[in-house]
């Protein structure tokens, strides 16, 4: 019985760490494509750069916690 309890909660955490997984890698893609158009426009490039990915992946953490918080499976 252990067991099974044991698996469905291994299961459980998987598309938990899918989705956060998911979010980190795409915001901090976006972050980087984000920051420079605006590193760009505002002439501070590499401010930019390197400040975009760490907004992107903690705007992408928290989307992916979002969705992990619904419970929903891409089953």
């Amino acid at each position: 019985m252990a067991d099974a309890i044991d698996s469905d909660a291994a299961d459980a955490d998987e598309p938990t760490a899918a989705f956060i997984g998911l979010g980190l890698a795409l915001g901090a893609g976006l972050g980087v494509t984000l920051g420079a158009v605006i590193g760009s426009i505002t002439g501070d490039l590499g401010f930019w750069i390197a400040l975009g990915p760490s907004i992107g992946a903690g705007i992408g953490l928290l989307a992916g916690l979002l969705l992990a918080s619904t419970g929903w499976r891409g089953d």
